[in-house]
This record gives C-alpha cells, structure tokens and sequence, in this order.
C-alpha cells in the first residue's frame, strides 16, 4: 500500500482480536521501537513495549482514555516525552506515527490513547514507576471483519483553506500547487488525523521553504497535531521524490491567532 492509500485508508482501531500478538510479532514489534528510539532520542524522546496490557489497563481504567474510558488492549506503547519541550512532544508524535504505519505492516492495529489526565500514582503503576506518560499508543490484531476501505469524510476542509501563498492571509492558487508538483501532496495531507478533526494546521508557501502554523493554539495537543502532520508531509514527498528536512526558524514570531511551529524545504 502507497503512503497515499495508507492516509487516505488510515483507520484506528479500538476493539482487538483477544489473543495475543505472536512471539514472532512482538520480536519485531520491538526490533521497530529499537531502531526508531535511536532516531527520537536527539528530541528526549523514548517508546517502551509493554507486553502485559491487562497492568496497564487495569491501572488506568477509570482515569485515562476520552473521559476515563480507556481503549482495553493486550499491548501497549508508551511515549515518554518531555512536556515542556515543545520539540519533544511535535517529534514523539511524528514518531508515533512513523511507528503506527510500521505496525500497520505487520497487520497489527492501533490506537492514540490520551492519559494525560490519569493521576500520577495510576501512571507509576502502569509504567514501571514512570509517570512522565501522557499518550499511549493501544495494538493488537485487528477484528477479522475489520477492512481498509475508504473513509468518508464529510467535514473535510479544501486545499485552499489550509495553504496560503506567502502570507496567512492569502489563499494559495492551486496552479501554482500544481507547478511546484505539490498539488497531490497536499491533496493527500487533507486526510491527516488531528485533535477532533480540526485541522488546525496551516502551511505558507514561501520562494523555498513552506512554513507551519497552528490555528488557535491550544497546547500540548495541537503540538502533536503539528507532528503528526509534519510526519505525513515528510513521507508523502519522499513518495513524490521530494526532499523534505523539518526545522525550526527561531526567528519566526507568532502571527495573530497562528503558532509558529517549523519550516521544511521544497
């Protein structure tokens, strides 16, 4: 499957197969976590396998998940990120989502788990002693009839409303997305996923670079907004054979309501 297809096809699941991942899948599970914890540990980033899920679980039912509704699963994933970097918590997410798709590979379903509400005493429980968690990432086999075909999304907002041309305030031509061969690109970003469907993010196109701002900033969540996007963007250019590199432009202010966030090349 394409980067395309797995966006446009992205689903998260939250009711898995009861029996456990296989001995073999768990090994690669982990060999995947190994590799992409040497990639996020530049943004004090870690991502630790629990394979017991029933003590996560059972530790944080009631506190964590959408009002205390946790997402029951054999095995967890934690991110461990520093909350008050905000690198850190834009780079977990944009490795939380290079690992979602390489799970999706395997067959192996997931979920985002928020427990940033959960007390710290449920957390130390859950983790090991470790209560710098605040997402979670819930995977098991996914239901046998559980399938990829396409998502219906009926509130998704167009090209125009999220790309601007040199400024915020101006919508971006797209024939001019078209020149620059970024027409499919952002056709395809539509379908990223973000905090209730928001959208909040909005790129500017400059003479080299693309600029990244968050709409009506809110906080820590709108920062995994940001990586989750940026994620997407970065491996929807390598499939369009273009480079991207992410980086912050310290000397770039917030605009308004817009957040700043970074930059890539084009």
């Amino acid at each position: 499957m394409s980067m395309n297809e797995f966006l446009e096809n992205r689903k998260s699941i939250r009711d898995f197969k009861s029996k456990n991942l296989s001995d073999s899948d768990l090994q690669k599970v982990e060999s995947i976590i190994f590799d992409i914890n040497n990639l996020a540990k530049k943004y004090d980033v870690n991502f630790k396998l629990y394979k017991d899920g029933s003590v996560v679980y059972n530790a944080l039912d009631g506190e964590g998940g959408y009002e205390g509704t946790m997402i029951k699963a054999n095995h967890y994933i934690s991110m461990q990120a520093d909350k008050n970097n905000e690198l850190s918590m834009i780079f977990g997410a944009y490795y939380f989502e290079n690992l979602i798709t390489k799970l999706d590979a395997l067959k192996i379903g997931s979920c985002w788990v928020t427990i940033a509400n959960a007390s710290e005493d449920a957390k130390k429980t859950a983790f090991d002693e470790n209560s710098n968690v605040d997402f979670l990432l819930a995977m098991g086999y996914a239901p046998s009839e559980f399938g990829f075909g396409k998502k219906k999304f009926s509130s998704r907002i167009g090209v125009e409303e999220f790309v601007c041309d040199k400024s915020l305030s101006t919508p971006i031509d797209i024939d001019k997305l078209q020149n620059y061969g970024l027409d499919e690109l952002f056709s395809y970003l539509r379908f990223a996923p973000s905090t209730k469907n928001e959208q909040p993010w909005r790129f500017v196109l400059n003479d080299d670079d693309i600029d990244l701002y968050i709409k009506d900033y809110k906080g820590i969540e709108n920062l995994i907004d940001a990586g989750i996007v940026m994620y997407y963007y970065t491996e929807l250019a390598n499939y369009n054979n273009i480079d991207a590199n992410w980086n912050v432009k310290e000397e770039l202010n917030d605009k308004d309501n817009f957040k700043y966030i970074a930059s890539v090349n084009f």
